[in-house]
């Protein structure tokens, strides 16, 4: 392969990829409207371009497939084969093995299947609804077994089904000079007969007592299998009657109905002729519109669209991320510098204030030795001078705030400038979660054949966009929740008709904004989850004491932890335990969360929160002992300063009250084990209420410095193994600032508190823990100074 084939390559899988996914599309449109001739002629139209662009890049293989997967389909928009649940299947297993091809191609990887038994195993299916196509058709049948019997009409029908090769034809050219005949015998065979299937090979052997049988529609060997023709036409070279042939393939309860008509040579030579004509018209005719489509279509490609590597997005977005932080650092200098304005004004007003009273005070002390005259005219020559040199410190104070406001200027305009390139940067990252919901409709057909269940998908909100990131982190976790659905959710069709249901279960995916966050709903309207089923494996698995009081929403957790199955049996889809902890550690990467909502013989709901964009987001920074740590500000419920005197101690841990709710204590500086650097005798604190998952915890930091936009960076596995960090980002000043996982963090704090109380030197005895409850029911426990 040449420099220039590599280099078309890369285009060529990226359009190869795209191609197929719109054919997996269009084919399971084609599944729920049988009649969709435009999905029909999409399917073809991509399977041609396919096809002529991996010759294009020398993909032999993958050419002589999608050539022979082009064959069926042609025949399927001539109406030659019916689409059917068969065809259906050889069609999305046609799409697997081009993408298997393809994959392994980009991949530079051998093709693990058989590509000539694969395109045997096409062609077979091919050949086998050609021969059933009468027999799926009624009409059809009627036509080609009642037909005029004029010899000046081509297009009576009854040479639609034949396609003889040049040595069939040369023996009936050859039998023709010698006087024998050849008879077109069509047999229609009963349905109902119990022996329908042997009926084919029956009437064949009795046909070779009148003559010679020269080929069959289907061939013998497909008459010979189990499947039912009910419509069989006989090529026969003889010289017999039509009645006694008839007489002698006539089989009671069997046969239906015969009928002969004489094949005349020239006819089906003139019938090929034009056939073959108007398959060239018809042909030209298409590659004439599809010419002009991709003409308009290039055209509109080339002015609306460009393919750009993703690694180059991902680089503009680090360069973006480092305009960010540079603005930051901006924004930190005008702050600086208009605190410097302020000392500045204030200095002059002091120096004003005290040379004039110095000179006052001084020159009074003079008075006694010299006339009060002299002292005036000296003190006004004094002032005078001063005055005039504050002015011209004034005139500099002046520039300077003039200058400030330049500076102002041009970092608003900086500001704005950066903001529009971070948002469309953040829009060229952006994809439509539709090309991950668009997979759902295979995996749902395909699961629901496996499992014999039938289900109904249905999704909303495709055109809702997330980072390309994000996306490719969601990919998994929704296959988990959605196979869950099918095999543990929806049930059987009869199950379902006993509990009062329809037949059809129903699957639902939505997508949708609020605030900076993509919910996403993954539904199913079958049997739900028992939350004391649920709790009962946990316990038995170890994860729980039996006697522990949990409610439902606690018991349904524990689906998410590592190896936790309610399944009495491994399956291909399920059992292994495998499943929801994969949803929720892939979340847990993107700082997304997940909730479930369940009711027994109603169904259960999964509810996906995710960030936009795990780039640059919102943070609040703050400050512990010193140390700069930033904060989410989607994951933060409110801030408030509390005193020392507002955290109670229940039986060693530390916990608020906010209004009604007593939220657990942690402090930022216990937590990462800093070294004290402000006094020890701190009367107040500011908390962070955070909240992950409706469970709350309160951070005790020293500082709240103020809100930014951070460009999140990664830490290598040495960092990232420190329990509560997620990642690290570099403020404006420079300073490089840890960002806390909040999940992480809300269920480390009630775990830590409690490792804390076990080493408090005066335990909560049950009095005080009893005064304790008394003084929260009677509203004694003061509420922390909001």
């Amino acid at each position: 392969m040449d420099d220039y084939i590599k280099s078309l390559l890369k285009d060529f899988f990226e359009e190869a990829f795209d191609m197929l996914d719109r054919l997996e599309q269009n084919i399971l449109i084609l599944d729920k409207d049988r009649n969709n001739t435009d999905a029909v002629q999409e399917i073809f139209r991509a399977v041609h371009t396919l096809k002529g662009s991996a010759g294009a890049v020398e993909l032999f293989d993958t050419q002589k497939y999608a050539h022979r997967f082009e064959d069926l389909l042609d025949l399927i928009r001539n109406n030659e084969i019916k689409v059917d649940d068969k065809t259906i299947d050889i069609l999305l297993k046609g799409i697997d093995i081009l993408k298997e091809l393809i994959n392994s191609a980009s991949e530079e990887k051998e093709y693990s299947g058989n590509i000539e038994e694969d395109i045997k195993n096409l062609d077979a299916f091919k050949n086998s609804k050609l021969g059933s196509s009468s027999s799926e058709s009624p009409k059809e049948t009627s036509n080609n077994l009642n037909i005029s019997g004029d010899s000046n009409s081509v297009s009576s029908g009854k040479y639609d089904n034949l396609n003889f090769d040049n040595s069939v034809l040369d023996t009936i050219r050859e039998n023709a000079e010698d006087g024998v005949k050849t008879k077109l015998v069509f047999v229609k065979f009963n349905s109902e007969s119990p022996m329908k299937t042997v009926g084919g090979v029956q009437v064949y052997v009795g046909l070779k007592d009148c003559g010679e049988i020269i080929a069959s529609v289907p061939p013998l060997q497909n008459l010979e299998g189990d499947e039912f023709y009910q419509n069989v036409i006989y090529v026969l070279e003889t010289v017999e009657e039509d009645d006694k042939i008839i007489n002698d393939i006539t089989l009671p309860e069997i046969t239906e109905e015969i009928k002969i008509e004489e094949f005349i040579l020239e006819e089906y030579e003139k019938f090929l002729e034009d056939k073959k004509n108007k398959e060239i018209q018809k042909s030209q005719e298409a590659q004439s519109t599809k010419s002009k489509n991709e003409k308009d279509g290039k055209h509109e490609r080339q002015s609306s669209f460009l393919r750009v590597e993703s690694d180059r997005i991902d680089d503009m977005m680090n360069q973006v991320g480092e305009l960010v932080t540079n603005k930051s650092s901006y924004e930190q200098y005008d702050d600086d510098l208009t605190a410097y304005s302020k000392v500045i004004g204030n200095g002059i007003n002091d120096i004003r204030k005290y040379y004039k009273d110095s000179v006052i005070q001084i020159l009074r002390k003079l008075e006694y030795y010299a006339s009060k005259k002299e002292i005036k005219d000296l003190r006004n020559t004094y002032i005078d001078g001063f005055n005039e040199k504050l002015n011209d410190l004034a005139k500099m104070e002046e520039d300077f705030k003039y200058t400030l406001d330049k500076f102002r200027t041009s970092y608003q305009l900086l500001t704005r400038v950066t903001n529009d390139l971070q948002e469309t940067v953040m829009k060229i990252r952006m994809l439509p979660i539709a090309q991950t919901f668009n997979r759902f409709p295979r995996l749902i057909r395909d699961l629901s054949r496996d499992l014999g269940k039938e289900v109904k998908l249905e999704m909303s909100g495709e055109e809702t966009e997330l980072d390309k990131s994000v996306i490719e982190v969601l990919v998994d976790p929704l296959i988990h929740i959605v196979r869950n659905a099918m095999d543990h959710g929806i049930e059987m069709p009869e199950e379902r008709i006993r509990a009062g249901k329809p037949r059809e279960g129903i699957i639902s995916l939505n997508a949708s904004h609020n605030g900076n966050l993509i919910v996403i709903k993954i539904s199913d309207d079958g049997k739900g989850m028992s939350p004391q089923k649920i709790f009962e494996s946990a316990v038995k698995k170890g994860l729980v004491s039996a006697d522990a009081k949990l409610t439902e929403k606690q018991m349904l957790e524990f689906i998410f932890a590592p190896g936790f199955s309610t399944a009495s049996k491994v399956t291909n889809l399920s059992g292994r335990g495998v499943g929801m902890d994969v949803v929720k550690k892939s979340l847990d990467k993107i700082n997304g969360t997940v909730g479930i909502e369940t009711e027994l013989g109603k169904g259960s709901t999964f509810f996906l929160r995710i960030p936009l964009t795990v780039a640059i987001i919102q943070a609040l920074i703050v400050d512990s002992e010193k140390e700069y740590y930033a904060i989410p500000i989607n994951s933060i419920s409110e801030t408030l300063k509390i005193n020392v005197s507002d955290i109670q101690n229940l039986e060693g841990t530390e916990v608020i009250k906010i209004r009604e709710d007593v939220i657990n204590v942690l402090s930022v500086k216990e937590l990462f084990k800093l070294p004290a650097r402000y006094e020890n005798n701190i009367k107040s604190y500011y908390a962070v209420i955070l909240a992950s998952e409706e469970k709350k915890v309160a951070l005790l930091v020293n500082n709240l410095i103020g809100e930014q936009d951070i460009v999140i960076k990664t830490l290598k596995d040495r960092v990232t193994r420190v329990e509560g960090i997620s990642g690290a980002t570099i403020l404006g000043d420079g300073t490089v600032s840890f960002i806390l996982d909040i999940q992480t963090i809300v269920g480390l704090g009630t775990k830590r508190i409690i490792e804390r109380g076990k080493f408090s030197k005066k335990p909560t005895s049950k009095n005080e823990l009893r005064n304790f409850i008394d003084r929260l029911k009677n509203n004694q426990i003061p509420e922390a100074n909001i």
